[in-house]
């Protein structure tokens, strides 16, 4: 199922901050919840460089 748990998700946004590479910068974290819909079959998180 691509669009995933919520809890799963929620713990993936919680994590983002600690586990950041140091010398990356989050200035702000948005999340909206919403209904699946279909419109996209996968999700993936691509090393950076």
């Amino acid at each position: 199922r691509p669009s995933g748990e919520k809890e799963t998700i929620e713990k993936f946004i919680d994590s983002l901050r600690p586990e950041q590479p140091p010398l990356s910068r989050i200035d702000d974290i948005n999340v909206a919840w919403k209904a699946p819909t279909g419109e996209f079959s996968a999700f993936q998180v691509g090393a950076s460089c």
